[in-house]
């Protein structure tokens, strides 16, 4: 890679995150309802868009990538040598990265409430 990719990539990080920091904290404008409704989704798309390219490279990789919590993250710091895709993801989080959070504890704690009560209704049976 050219010398220069990884400074701008960084720059672009900077850039990208403190202006969607500055929208979701600051108050410059009133769209945290927006960032709140389709950050999640734009988080979840990049997602998807990391398996794929985990999958490209290793099948295994890409397994990783959707059953282990956190693997994405360190497989796009590490291993998918793609600078601007990284700073990309990273800024769009420190926008959305806590409303997406709570969307996922959200959905996590529904599902994990359906099972408890499907195994706890199987064994009245």
């Amino acid at each position: 890679m050219a010398g220069y990719v990884k400074p701008l990539a960084w720059l672009f990080f900077f850039l990208l995150a403190g202006f969607m920091a500055a929208l979701r904290y600051g108050g410059l404008f009133s769209v945290q309802p927006l960032l709140t409704a389709y950050g999640p989704w734009a988080i979840l798309a990049c997602h998807a868009v990391v398996i794929l390219l985990a999958f490209d490279e290793d099948f295994f990789t890409g397994v990783l990538c959707i059953l282990v919590p956190g693997y994405s993250l360190y497989y796009l710091v590490f291993r998918a040598g793609r600078p601007f895709f990284t700073a990309l993801v990273f800024g769009l989080l420190a926008g959305v990265g806590e409303d997406t959070y709570l969307v996922v504890k959200d959905l996590s704690m529904n599902i994990y409430e359906t099972v408890t009560d499907l195994i706890a209704g199987s064994r009245r049976k």
